[in-house]
């Protein structure tokens, strides 16, 4: 039985690049039950595995010899900003849009069952959005400036409340390139891009003991990668103790018998 606080990462690796929903959950699942949380499971919904998805390369990246590449959740590692390291391996992560552009949802929902979650970190990508070309375009947090949400809650999956240790009461918004999360400004697409965008980690972040974790998104795609959970198992409902004291006493029972028999 796994103890208080188990701590479980999920990097998403073992997963092919456009993995659904259900195979993201059986991943997650298994790896649950693998860390001692019998019993234990994931829902999942509005998300899809992704590795090279790049905004049709309006990322921003660093310069590789005489081509700009995008640095994402796929080709990066615990990125903290856009002067991240740069890798030509693909790392899967999770997204609601697909490599091949498709966006699947404007949320992608976990809900955990069998566990309770005191905490968990992630890292993260706002990328950019068609309708946002550039700050002076969308504004500065209006309806059409890319953000990221989370929430997370007791309920049914989708819902929850505001995490409010995460970015600003809970939001991460999109920034010009070259501001506020790291000095690259150039994306594949273009010289300057324009375009907000974000990558970076969310930091260690307590939760109330929740069992539904929500990344929401607005307007643009959002990606997670590297999720860590610190959980607690459900402990055993009051039949399965009833059951165990039983079993347990049969075995006493039966040895007894034995040892007057010997």
């Amino acid at each position: 039985m796994s103890k208080a606080g188990t701590i479980l990462d999920f990097n998403f690796n073992s997963l092919s690049s456009g993995a659904t929903a259900s195979q993201i959950a059986a991943y997650m699942t298994n790896a649950l039950q693998a860390s001692g949380c019998t019993g234990c499971s994931v829902t999942v919904e509005g998300a899809v595995a992704d590795q090279t998805y790049t905004a049709d390369g309006n990322v921003v990246g660093p310069r590789e010899g005489n081509q700009y590449d995008s640095l994402t959740l796929g080709d990066s590692n615990g990125a903290t900003n856009s002067n991240g390291t740069w890798n030509s391996s693909h790392d899967t992560f999770i997204a609601n849009t697909s490599d091949s552009g498709d966006q699947v949802s404007t949320e992608m929902s976990l809900m955990f069952t069998g566990l309770t979650i005191s905490s968990l970190s992630f890292d993260f990508e706002i990328f950019p959005d068609i309708n946002c070309p550039s700050l002076s375009d969308c504004g500065s947090h209006d309806s059409n400036l890319p953000d990221f949400e989370l929430t997370a809650g007791t309920g049914t999956i989708g819902s929850g409340s505001a995490v409010t240790a995460f970015g600003t009461n809970g939001f991460v918004y999109g920034v010009l390139p070259g501001t506020t999360n790291g000095t690259l400004k150039t994306s594949p697409d273009g010289s300057d891009e324009l375009a907000p965008q974000y990558i970076g980690v969310s930091g260690n972040l307590a939760v109330s003991n929740v069992t539904d974790l929500n990344f929401v998104d607005w307007p643009a795609t959002i990606g997670v990668d590297n999720l860590q959970i610190s959980y607690t198992a459900d402990a055993p409902e009051p039949n399965s103790l009833l059951l165990a004291a039983i079993g347990f006493g049969l075995i006493g029972i039966s040895l007894r018998r034995k040892k007057s028999l010997s």
